[in-house]
């Protein structure tokens, strides 16, 4: 229970509403204004990977989407309810389909809010005001009315200096995730792509050219095949987890996107290919899934035949392979398991490719030690998070 009396959170904010809404697609350019989108809020931070952009005048006709250094940006749909801040130094940006909170900072720190909004009980409130049956919306009424406890500024500053320091351990362990993972996806565009690989001496004619034949795929060294997804690999979706039995620690439930709670059994028990199949932003992308995990129904996971491939072969050669164009959705985004049996994927001997996994070997061992402490640091700053928000531990 916290000490500090809970509040309206339209009752500390200067403005609450709606970016543009509406088909954006039609006014991207490949530079100009970034246009931050659901798909780019994460957790605390924004994910830039894949920008988009408007043009200047499209800005500026624009207005009410304009975000500031400082504002919140929420995920209206999707992942209702995920929360960032527009760092101070970012620049001209605008928005689409995202709730904008603009904080009276004197007040309440929008990095405090952005803390609640966050936490196990912002989420709980949040999926209680969520709007919509076929696609559940968090729209800015509802944010108004999303209480939450105010303490003096002051508090809310120490409490954030506190928490920052789980936030930017995590941060720092992903970019070093990133640097290993394009590591590995350097050696794999080099032996696959490039078809530099460590016996590719033995494939030159008497120019010191490769040997290349063609195939459904483009010029590939003889003896390569190509096969349809579903003749190598049986696929399966994961399964929706049940309310009543999750919990605060145990095993992670895995979305595809990240990990959303806690349960006390799994569905996977080692570390799979897998394939965001529903959702907003990141149909198609295509992830490792925990070593133990609960996979939800928005994942499809992959079995691959060993005799054809193996696992780290297969996550990069489908990486490289835009399984969103495979997207067949209408009104919500999807990849059904129909649509991805039809993909054709590059098949190269097995030996070939047991090569590669052994190359990659070390590089999955440091990832996979990275990403556990990050879930041991979400975990720690999720169990402090509430108590410290709330009061029960003072500062």
């Amino acid at each position: 229970m916290s000490i500090w009396d809970e509040k309206l959170l339209g009752d500390f904010c200067a403005e609450i509403t709606v970016g543009f809404v509406g088909t954006q697609s039609k006014f991207f350019v490949n530079q100009g204004i970034p246009l931050i989108r659901g798909q780019n809020v994460k957790e605390y931070e924004l994910d830039l990977s894949e920008p988009k952009f408007i043009p200047a005048e499209i800005h500026e006709g624009w207005k009410k989407s304009k975000l500031v250094g400082g504002d919140i940006v929420i995920v209206r749909v999707g992942y209702p309810g995920t929360a960032a801040v527009i760092p101070e130094n970012f620049g001209d940006c605008n928005c689409a389909s995202v709730v904008i909170v603009r904080t009276k900072k004197q007040e309440l720190n929008p990095y405090f809010a952005t803390y609640f909004i966050n936490s196990p009980k912002g989420k709980a409130q949040i999926s209680g005001m969520l709007v919509g049956s076929a696609q559940q919306v968090f729209n800015a009424t509802a944010a108004k009315t999303l209480k939450l406890p105010v303490p003096p500024i002051d508090v809310q500053n120490k409490v954030i200096d506190v928490l920052d320091k789980y936030t930017l351990l995590i941060k720092n362990n992903n970019r070093r995730i990133a640097i290993l993972e394009e590591m590995a996806q350097s050696l794999y565009r080099e032996w696959f792509v490039n078809f530099r690989y460590t016996v590719h001496k033995d494939n030159l004619d008497a120019d010191g050219n490769q040997k290349l034949v063609d195939s459904p795929l483009g010029k590939i060294p003889g003896g390569w095949e190509v096969h349809r997804l579903k003749d190598t690999s049986s696929m399966k979706y994961g399964k929706i987890s049940k309310k009543a039995l999750r919990c605060e620690e145990g095993i992670p439930i895995y979305s595809g996107y990240r990990v959303t709670g806690y349960y006390p059994e799994a569905n996977l028990n080692e570390s799979k290919v897998i394939i965001v199949a529903r959702g907003v932003g990141g149909t198609g992308d295509v992830k490792m899934s925990p070593d133990q995990c609960w996979l939800t129904n928005l994942s499809i996971y992959l079995v691959e035949n060993e005799n054809l491939l193996r696992k780290t072969y297969l996550y990069f050669q489908l990486k490289s392979g835009n399984l969103r164009s495979l997207d067949s959705g209408t009104s919500i985004s999807q990849i059904t398991i129909s649509d991805l049996g039809t993909h054709q994927i590059l098949v190269p001997p097995i030996e070939l490719q047991k090569g590669f996994e052994e190359h990659c070997n070390t590089i999955w061992s440091q990832i996979k030690v990275l990403n556990r402490k990050n879930e041991n640091l979400k975990q720690q700053r999720d169990m402090l998070l509430p108590k410290l928000i709330s009061g029960t531990i003072r500062l």
